[in-house]
């Protein structure tokens, strides 16, 4: 994938994760900020997701506090994991568990 094509691709996910968080957190439970291609997600019990592109593999990369480190390749459309884990799907899961049960 060319340079500009993963910026693109990593800048419009990122945003759009953002965006949705920010929409759906209605009680007020997340802290999201998405600076300069880095999405920090700050949830209860002081926790933190930091999400960010890491251009000289074309991936995005997630540091999380329940399932650890993770890389993403873009893949038929979507960001796979080389598990075959699902970027959007593994986060939206995680963060519905931890803001349920706080």
């Amino acid at each position: 994938m060319e340079e500009t094509d993963f910026h693109r691709l990593a800048d419009t996910t990122l945003e759009k994760l953002a965006a949705e968080l920010e929409n759906a957190d209605s009680a007020g439970a997340l802290e999201v900020e998405y600076i300069n291609g880095i999405l920090n997600i700050e949830i209860p019990r002081a926790k933190q997701y930091v999400i960010n592109k890491h251009t000289p593999m074309r991936q995005i990369w997630l540091a999380s506090p329940i399932s650890g480190a993770a890389h993403f390749s873009y893949d038929g459309g979507k960001w796979v994991s080389s598990s075959g884990v699902e970027l959007e799907s593994l986060l939206r899961g995680e963060l519905m568990a931890i803001t349920e049960n706080p």
